[in-house]
């Protein structure tokens, strides 16, 4: 049934909602400051409050305080009665009572904020909102809690400003820069949390100092990241686990890093680094890198922090501003600085096969060379060591694979990455085989292996018995005259040589041999050694010519 009109007249009406602190005379009577900063956000202009004297205030005095809940309408656009220019607010030398919170959660800031030199007595939220250009250049508050906030300009909190406790940007969006350049962030767990934001610009991060962590964990940078001159005392340090980071990862000139640098899972474009900072974990290299005399007469002296550096799955494309002498000991010494573990127990390997890619494209390959030795060099400790299958003590696959690596494949041919070596080597037991083969041939132990030659001379054949003395350098002219002219003259190299190499046959080894007794009938201890030594070189030339065939096939591959 409708209801009639009289019904209707007796319905209660329901006043519009109105929110304390959205007018003006909500605030009335106004501090002396807030008067300033009405008047002033009017024309456009920085509100420099009464009593300011270049500093940043330590209490409120009657001339200095603003209400938190009147900056909050200032900023929310004042009204009719106390319009904002286009230029925003401007603050400076303010001390802003706010009792806990200054409040900007989930609300959108239309035009810039400044406070300058403020104290600001509680935390600023700004989570869930959407701001212009926002700066707090030199002020003081508790803490700054702006998770998913959206700034469309920069947030600037740098020249010394000061937060108590934790700065928290997680999933935040800052259109332009976050400069943090000389802030000095005080909580000791964590000074500043921003993981998973996306930074278009830059992070600066010069001479910061930080007493806790600085998590950038999954965060997008599209600029650089600069801690240049920072302090960093968390215990990890800095966390950038996972970061995209689309220029250059500036890592140098550190005053202080105390704890644990992760960049794992990260990239950057490239990394600006020195020695002097990156190569801390080992004590002396700073005397070995360092590129200033002075310094390094006194680098006893200085205690350098014992920081370790994660970088597995950290990948980068080059390097920029290198200090000299960057050999192949410098960049070991660059992946070194990683935690133990990651070196030895869970070692991890691609730190090194990015390095090494990258010093190849930079057109460092003798570098990149050894940067990929040492890590084979490590991977085979971690196989003998720390793999499972080296519980097992009757796994002969396992240990046979140890033995070849540590003892064959790696310090004859590189592990495969310098197939040469093997050459080398082989040359050098050849000639050890020529001084061995020339002394024994003129001790008369090297001798003719065809018969028809000693029968002449052991029974009173064509040649003298006295020939078979010393079958190289006779003991007679008439036995130069008297052995076959077609008979190979013994020449120690060319011996040695036709011993070790097992494909090349040059024919010496057909026509001469060591004996191990003397034509009396004793034996010839020498001669015995010379044949073990033949025994070995046969072995090693098979070795080595097997690996380097094996270590060339190996590079192509590669």
């Amino acid at each position: 049934m409708a209801k009639s009109s009289k019904e209707k007249s007796h319905t209660p009406k329901i006043a519009p909602l109105e929110l304390k602190g959205s007018r003006l005379e909500d605030f009335l009577p106004l501090l002396p400051a807030e008067e300033q900063l009405k008047s002033y956000a009017a024309n456009g202009e920085i509100c420099i409050v009464g009593d300011y004297n270049n500093e940043r205030p330590n209490k409120p005095t009657n001339l200095n305080t603003i209400r938190g809940g009147f900056l909050r309408y200032m900023v929310l656009g004042g009204c009719e009665q106390s319009p904002i220019h286009a230029r925003g607010i401007g603050l400076l030398g303010a001390c802003i009572q706010c009792e806990d919170f200054l409040d900007f959660e989930a609300i959108e800031i239309c035009k810039d904020l400044k406070l300058h030199q403020c104290l600001i007595d509680g935390n600023i939220v700004l989570s869930g909102a959407r701001t212009q250009n926002i700066s707090f250049s030199a002020s003081r508050c508790k803490a700054l809690l702006a998770e998913r906030c959206t700034i469309s300009g920069n947030l600037v909190l740098d020249q010394g400003f000061t937060a108590e406790e934790t700065i928290r940007l997680s999933a935040s969006n800052i259109e332009g820069n976050m400069l943090c350049e000389n802030a000095h962030l005080t909580d000791k767990n964590n000074s500043l949390i921003a993981n998973r934001a996306k930074i278009t610009g830059d992070v600066d991060l010069e001479n910061i100092i930080a007493k806790g962590t600085i998590a950038l964990t999954g965060t997008e940078i599209s600029g650089d990241i600069t801690p240049q001159g920072a302090i960093l005392e968390g215990t990890p340090a800095l966390q950038l686990r996972n970061s995209r980071i689309g220029g250059t990862l500036v890592w140098r000139s550190l005053r202080h890093v105390n704890g644990e640098v992760d960049f794992s899972g990260a990239s950057c474009k490239t990394i600006n680094t020195d020695g002097d900072n990156w190569m801390r974990k080992r004590e002396g290299y700073y005397d070995k890198f360092s590129k200033d005399d002075e310094q390094k007469e006194h680098a006893e002296e200085i205690k350098k922090p014992d920081y370790v550096t994660k970088l597995d799955n950290f990948t980068y494309e080059g390097f920029s501003n290198l200090p000299d002498n960057c050999k192949a000991e410098f960049w070991i010494e660059f992946l070194s600085q990683q935690p133990e573990d990651h070196l030895l127990k869970n070692f991890k390997p691609r730190p090194w096969e990015q390095l090494a890619g990258v010093l190849d494209s930079m057109g460092y390959q003798e570098e990149a060379l050894e940067v990929r030795i040492e890590k084979q060099k490590l991977q085979t400790g971690f196989m003998a060591s720390h793999e499972p299958a080296a519980s097992d003590w009757f796994n002969l696959w396992h240990w046979g694979q140890i033995f070849f690596r540590k003892f064959l494949w790696g310090p004859l041919v590189g592990y495969g990455y310098k197939p040469g070596n093997a050459l080398v080597y082989l040359f050098g037991i050849v000639l050890i085989g020529t001084a061995i083969y020339h002394q024994a041939a003129k001790r008369g132990i090297m001798t003719p292996t065809h018969p028809l030659v000693f029968k002449e001379a052991r029974s009173g054949g064509s040649m003298p018995s006295w020939c078979a003395e010393n079958w190289v350098y006779f003991p007679d002219e008439s036995c130069v005259s008297a052995m076959p002219s077609e008979y190979s003259e013994f020449q120690a190299f060319i011996y040695a040589a036709d011993i070790a190499l097992p494909v090349v046959n040059l024919r010496m080894q057909d026509d001469w041999a060591p004996r191990v007794v003397h034509t009396d009938g004793t034996r010839d201890s020498f001669g015995w050694w010379v044949r073990i030594y033949e025994w070995f070189l046969i072995a090693a030339g098979w070795i080595l010519s097997l690996l380097f065939v094996s270590a060339v096939g190996s590079s192509i591959r590669k």
